[in-house]
């Protein structure tokens, strides 16, 4: 028994040796795998993947909703002063606050987010705005909103040249007239366009060409036009001739004045994310919040390429139809940080109906079936009129078809009116005018052969009218 104990146990030994070195194994070859793997998705994370951080970014507005018209006091532009804090100056323009106050205000007179120019002093200082950091430039097109409370007073938009710092443009609001200064010094009142009105939001729009400028909107060489709420001046000569470029633009008083003005939603022709007159309207303000400092942002619509940003920005009233919008930005290590896609709806026309638009003639007694095409994004409700009484009323869809048998059992005139109002009570309608006629059928004979007949009848009678006439003479 003894022996038999004692080679048990030295046969123990060996398997428990055994089943130890083999799990030894085992955990190391684990925790070299796992190694290994963690080693290669640190490498494939920083080498073939950015780093992104994910909803870092909140998006305000547009909100998940549908819009039925745009968003009030917000105007598209290249500055739209939407981004900046209120009280502040405009961020990228210098402002000269020499005896005077610039600042950017909430709103006023349904402009929101304006720069406010209060020229304090009638002494002395030239109180505005200057934007030079995308100048200089040789030709383009300027347009912004400006608003004022005096006329009496002055008011100027102006630029200069890069080279001898010479006055080229010169408009301004003055002794109740818009007026310019032409190549001899001499001050104009601008040709055409209304006198200026004062707390009044008013649409200004500068198109330039300079000296050896590239052709521009058929522009005459050295001069500039300026439209007034749509009305154009015609072009005017510069104040100093044969200067080749714009190299800042300005909005001021001057040391006279006491006044206060208002300008919001400049527009530069050269900024790729602006089309001229797209400050004409009132757009869709995206506004949202980050918590990082980020060296840049951009916004995508629809799943298009990114468009640069400073930050807040109102952006031109979509289509109607569903759409999205994301907001991207990178810090200074790289970091891309990202919203959550924000679903819309614009809907702002009334629903489309196509139907015919001539007279119809049917047949009293016979069949026919009237029918509608509408169309509008929200879908909503109809109902139809046969001369102005209720004869049918249901639903339509987004694109749906609307039919009515007509009554044809009375003869004479017939109107049967469409009406369609989508779900945010806009409304369209479509009338048709039906014209039914007898169905008797031609009588029997052959065609022609009664006036055949008439004929000689007729002259039969006139024969015998003669005749009787002639007895009774004699």
């Amino acid at each position: 028994m003894l022996k038999f104990s004692n080679k048990f146990n030295k046969k123990s030994k060996k398997s428990t040796l055994k089943i130890f070195l083999c799990c030894f194994l085992t955990l190391i070859i684990l925790f070299s795998a796992i190694r290994i793997n963690e080693i290669n998705t640190e490498q494939t994370t920083n080498s073939d993947f950015p780093n992104l951080s994910v909803n870092e970014i909140i998006i305000n507005t547009p909100e998940n909703k549908t819009y039925t018209s745009p968003m009030s006091g917000y105007y598209p532009a290249t500055y739209g002063f939407e981004n900046d804090d209120i009280g502040s100056n405009p961020d990228e323009w210098i402002s000269d606050e020499t005896y005077g106050d610039i600042q950017v205000i909430s709103a006023i007179d349904n402009h929101k987010n304006v720069v406010e120019i209060d020229d304090r002093n009638s002494a002395s200082g030239w109180p505005g705005i200057i934007q030079n950091s995308t100048f200089p430039r040789t030709y383009g097109t300027i347009e912004f909103w400006v608003r004022f409370n005096s006329t009496s007073d002055y008011l100027q938009f102006h630029s200069r040249d890069s080279t001898e710092n010479r006055v080229l443009l010169r408009v301004s609001v003055e002794a109740g007239k818009w007026r310019y200064r032409n190549n001899a010094g001499t001050l104009l009142i601008v040709p055409n366009v209304e006198d200026p009105m004062i707390n009044t939001w008013t649409h200004i729009r500068i198109d330039f060409r300079c000296y050896n400028a590239p052709s521009y909107l058929g522009m005459s060489d050295d001069r500039f036009v300026i439209t007034i709420n749509g009305t154009s001046s015609g072009e005017l000569q510069h104040w100093t001739s044969a200067k080749s470029d714009y190299k800042y633009f300005g909005i001021s008083t001057d040391p006279t004045t006491v006044m206060t003005a208002w300008v919001d939603a400049v527009g530069f022709s050269w900024d790729p994310n602006y089309t001229i007159g797209d400050n004409l309207n009132e757009g869709l303000l995206l506004s949202y919040e980050n918590s990082t400092n980020l060296e840049w942002q951009g916004y995508s619509l629809d799943g298009q390429t990114n468009i640069t940003i400073l930050g807040n920005t109102t952006i031109p009233m979509p289509a109607d139809g569903p759409h999205s919008i994301q907001v991207f930005g990178n810090d200074s290590l790289g970091v891309i940080y990202e919203s959550p896609i924000r679903y819309f709806t614009i809907d702002t026309t009334a629903p489309v109906i196509s139907g015919i638009d001539t007279i119809i003639e049917l047949e009293l007694d016979s069949s026919y079936i009237l029918v509608w095409n509408i169309t509008d994004i929200s879908g909503g409700t109809y109902i139809i009129l046969k001369n102005a009484s209720i004869e049918s009323a249901g639903t339509f869809e987004n694109s749906d078809t609307i039919s009515i048998n007509v009554d044809t059992t009375e003869l004479g005139y017939i109107t049967y009116t469409l009406i369609a109002q989508d779900l945010y009570n806009k409304t369209s309608s479509h009338t048709v005018l039906v014209k039914i006629i007898s169905h008797e059928p031609p009588g029997d004979m052959i065609p022609g052969f009664n006036v055949i007949i008439l004929l000689p009848v007729t002259f039969i009678a006139i024969g015998i009218i003669i005749k009787f006439k002639y007895k009774n003479k004699k």
